[in-house]
């Protein structure tokens, strides 16, 4: 029986999590992966967990997840601390006070 060929595949709706096994367990990204036609990767199809792609479509969503990477972390790292920055003004600190203790 020969080797059959590798597939592409990604999650089979939004928020899935599926871990690709002979990748060390990582998990598999949104825009989806080249697999090996394995028995837990037909399962996962079965089960509506993955869906089979072209590969055409896997390498237009590779490309966009690529261009939008870095600026959809850099989107929310600069809201989440703007966020922060609304609800917690900074406040500047305040000199230690040098007094001299009091002997007793």
């Amino acid at each position: 029986m020969g080797k059959k060929a590798d597939i592409y595949v990604k999650p089979g709706f939004e928020g899935a999590v599926v871990r690709m096994p002979d990748r060390g367990g990582k998990i598999m990204p949104p825009h989806g992966a080249l697999v090996p036609n394995v028995i837990f990767y037909q399962r996962r199809m079965a089960d509506k967990d993955l869906v089979s792609i072209t590969k055409t479509e896997f390498e237009k969503a590779e490309k966009a997840a690529q261009k939008t990477a870095g600026k959809d972390i850099n989107q929310r790292f600069t809201k989440a601390r703007e966020t922060v920055e609304e609800t917690q003004p900074v406040k500047p600190l305040k000199a230690a006070s040098k007094a001299p203790a009091k002997e007793q």
